[in-house]
């Protein structure tokens, strides 16, 4: 089975996974003028999915909704009305490429020698 490559799974590593949440979190919470804005509807509460085919056009990035809402689990149920400010597809697919490299540079961490 073949990985997408909007999948966070093409990042090996759980801690630089991590990172790569923390940024994504990050973006979101910040005040960017290339945020899309949605708001989460009645007929989404189950349905990362969804939102993200109505955002992005595809599915394959349900794992940030349920990142961005706070969720653990994609069957708990999503914040009707919640306002959400999410980041460019082409920022993600970017973000994702930098920190899949075998080193990836991370800020404010300890460099070895």
């Amino acid at each position: 089975m073949t990985i997408s490559r909007l999948d966070e799974r093409n990042i090996s590593d759980p801690i630089i996974r991590a990172y790569m949440r923390q940024a994504i979190v990050a973006k979101c919470n910040s005040f960017d003028s290339d945020l899309i804005p949605h708001d989460i509807s009645q007929d989404e509460i189950y349905r990362p999915d969804l939102i993200s085919q109505r955002v992005w056009e595809t599915d394959q990035l349900r794992w940030v909704i349920t990142l961005v809402c706070g969720q653990e689990d994609e069957s708990e149920p999503l914040p009707v009305g919640q306002a959400l400010f999410l980041p460019t597809l082409a920022w993600i697919r970017e973000l994702i490429n930098s920190y899949s490299i075998s080193k990836p540079e991370l800020d404010s961490t300890i460099q070895s020698n």
